[in-house]
């Protein structure tokens, strides 16, 4: 029997009732109880919600249900990473204004797609710090003062303006802090280059949470480097091979070396710049082999590109603040609200066209969670979260009625799927999207929540797990207590739809 069925004969047996009562008075069949019971069938949430009510459980016993229940529909591993996802989704909520994090609107736009920020130049605005030490050389013991040599050697090097420094390291909550909070001081100016190793996906489902874990820091990271942070993946080999070397990671700056243990508990500090030249040699050969898993450019035609890339044509799987109402941009719509003098405009036209035929054509599912903060925005201002303002205005009132009557009708035939998120169990960040494919894996794109803007950073991490990992977290939310009923949906979209028209009809 499954921990779902076991459980909730416990419940009902402690209730004492015959489950015929039960059934009446929660308004689910009673056959549908006896087969959950057996593992016959599998309980809409929605059942499992009046049966909570019904019987009167307690917060530790409803949270224990919705266990159940969720490792029942998804399945032990899936449920796994169910958790690190939403999770993760979280944390990334939590950084409403990445402002304060270092990514100013301004700093942000000119650092997209400079190669002389990539390449480690000092910025314009750039002042010098004050000069500090560097640890001085020897071996280090114990968490504490590893970190403590770990910060001295930050602070000592990006107080120089253009510095570059390089880093293989598990991350961790001190060491991202840390760096975020030198890139939120303007005057310092560095970029970082770190070696990311994946688990192989075939390695099962703790390499998959374990992967998806680690977008915990990479998406920060991106976000506050102001386009100064460069991840570069690769996979790192099967479990249990015997390495001899106890110091195998290391942070290396233009004057030294730090070397580092698997739990930080234990670095080698090494002041000496030829050795230093040699790491930084050393991971500038590896990177060529390495895919970047982050880019930064303020060039649409460059985003659309990698929209392409990542969408495949057998489904469309997106979480964003706003419903994605790609599938219908027309050409004419494109030609009609595209700025006339954007650079480039014909091409912009005409890669548009190209990308928003896709999801028009789609044979597969097309899911877009939202949230409803975000769909009574897109309905009020008609600002597009996902493509940027100063090349596409507010749409106007007519055209928003069209996009939400035809996706509403779309969600209530069911050839969209389309669920508002419910915000007390699911976290949208409003200043990302998120696209997945199993094929090509994750997308994840800064929007016009994010202060500096859509098209400033994207993270694409090619990973087939993690693609797949996400993918099914999201096709799987509208069977989830995460997202809001079918029915309060269609009645929210009903709702924007009745004040437009009425707001449309008072202005003619």
């Amino acid at each position: 029997m499954s921990q779902f069925s076991t459980y909730l004969k416990l419940l009902l047996d402690e209730c004492g009732e015959p489950i015929a009562r039960v059934a009446r008075g929660a308004g689910v069949e009673r056959t549908s109880i006896h087969k959950a019971l057996k593992d016959e069938r599998t309980l809409p949430y929605t059942a499992v919600r009046s049966l909570a009510r019904y019987l009167q459980l307690d917060l530790v016993q409803t949270r224990e249900l919705n266990r159940c229940y969720e490792m029942l529909l998804y399945g032990d591993d899936a449920y796994g990473e169910q958790r690190v996802i939403l999770d993760l989704l979280l944390n990334l909520s939590r950084l409403e204004s990445m402002a304060g994090r270092g990514a100013t609107p301004g700093a942000a736009a000119r650092a997209a797609g400079s190669a002389a920020t990539a390449s480690g130049a000092a910025g314009p605005g750039a002042r010098p710090q004050e000069p500090a030490p560097l640890p001085a050389s020897g071996v280090v013991s114990g968490a504490p003062a590893v970190h403590e040599a770990l910060r001295a050697m930050l602070r000592a090097e990006t107080a120089r303006p253009g510095t570059v420094l390089y880093l293989y390291a598990p991350l961790d909550d001190t060491l991202v802090d840390e760096v975020m909070a030198l890139w939120g001081d303007e005057r310092r100016d560095f970029t970082l280059h770190q070696l990311v190793a994946f688990a192989p996906d075939r390695q099962g489902s703790e390499a998959r949470r374990r992967n998806l874990g680690l977008l915990k820091w990479l998406l920060p990271l991106s976000l506050a480097s102001r386009g100064r942070y460069f991840a570069h993946g690769f996979f790192e080999g099967e479990p249990g091979s015997v390495g001899v070397d106890p110091l195998p990671f290391f942070l290396a700056t233009p004057r030294a070396v730090l070397r580092l243990d698997q739990r930080g508990t234990l670095a080698h500090v090494v002041v000496d710049e030829a050795l230093a030249r040699v790491y930084r040699d050393r991971v500038e050969a590896t990177v060529t082999l390495c895919p970047p898993l982050n880019s930064y450019t303020s060039e649409p035609a460059a985003v659309l590109d990698s929209y392409m890339d990542g969408t495949g044509t057998d489904g469309y799987f997106t979480i964003m603040s706003q419903p994605c109402p790609g599938r219908y941009y027309t050409r004419e719509l494109v030609e009609r609200y595209l700025v006339p003098d954007a650079p480039h405009r014909a091409e912009l036209v005409e890669l548009c066209d190209r990308r928003f035929g896709r999801l028009r054509e789609l044979s597969g599912p097309y899911c877009t969670i939202f949230t409803e903060e975000g769909l009574r925005a897109l309905a009020h201002t008609g600002v597009l979260a996902d493509l940027p303002a100063d090349m596409v205005p507010p749409i106007d009132v007519d055209t928003r009625l069209a996009f939400l009557s035809a996706l509403r009708a779309d969600i209530a035939a069911d050839v969209v799927t389309g669920c508002m998120a419910d915000p007390g169990e699911l976290s949208i960040p409003p200043y990302l999207t998120f696209t997945a494919d199993a094929a090509y894996g994750l997308h994840v794109y800064a929007t016009q929540g994010f202060e500096g803007g859509a098209y400033v950073c994207n993270v694409h991490i090619a990973e087939p797990g993690i693609g797949r990992a996400f993918r099914d977290f999201i096709q799987l939310l509208p069977t989830s207590r995460c997202v809001y009923a079918k029915e309060r949906t269609l009645a929210m979209f009903d709702e924007l739809i009745a004040e437009l028209t009425a707001g449309g009809a008072a202005s003619q």
